[in-house]
């Protein structure tokens, strides 16, 4: 069991590594076309969106195959996925708002797609802060509800995404559906759990 999980856990550092080289090889190759900066936010996005469908994929996954070991790696894809959904934020804030604080809020009022984003984002931060074993214990009960946050997330990315693109919304759009059936199935879940508490 424990070189499972340590296995996984190479799995899962190692891949995330190769993203980060993968993002600075088509920094230095000039891989992003004629628009790297909306190309650059494109990708950080998008890869930070993999990160929560992996995230809320991994217990329905864990239970289908009986792997239930994968749940070790929840917290780091967690913070693997804070890491990236900042990269996304701050690259936005700095290239195409050229770090205008005030700025940035005035776009949270004009965008919609901005401020769904952003609440993604402070979901995101939620999670990371309390990602520590020590949280857990402090928070109690109340860190699970914390933690199903994501799920919620989810959803919003999948809006942010399909507002935020201007074409090609077919991937975005199928990202919502999986969104939607993975929450379905959660909510589903926890309701006959609930029923069972009660026989």
């Amino acid at each position: 069991m424990k070189l499972q999980k340590k296995t996984l856990s190479i799995i899962t550092h190692g891949i995330s590594a190769l993203m980060f080289c993968y993002l600075f090889y088509l920094l230095t190759i000039g891989g992003f076309g004629s628009d790297p900066i909306k190309e650059l936010e494109h990708f950080t996005g998008k890869v930070a969106i993999n990160y929560i469908f992996i995230i809320v994929l991994i217990p329905i996954i864990s239970k289908v195959i009986h792997w239930p070991n994968l749940f070790t790696q929840l917290k780091a894809l967690g913070l693997y996925c804070f890491t990236w959904a900042t990269l996304h934020l701050s690259i936005y804030i700095t290239f195409d708002l050229g770090f205008d604080i005030a700025l940035f809020f005035n776009e949270l009022t004009a965008r919609l797609y901005l401020a769904i984003g952003s609440i993604c984002w402070l979901i995101l931060l939620l999670m990371a802060l309390t990602s520590s074993k020590k949280a857990q214990r402090i928070l109690g009960k109340y860190w699970g509800y914390l933690h199903k946050l994501i799920y919620i997330a989810t959803i919003l990315t999948s809006i942010h995404y399909i507002m935020a693109v201007k074409s090609g919304k077919t991937e975005a759009y199928i990202y919502l559906t999986i969104a939607l059936l993975v929450c379905t199935y959660k909510v589903i879940s926890e309701y006959k759990l609930k029923e069972r508490s009660q026989i």
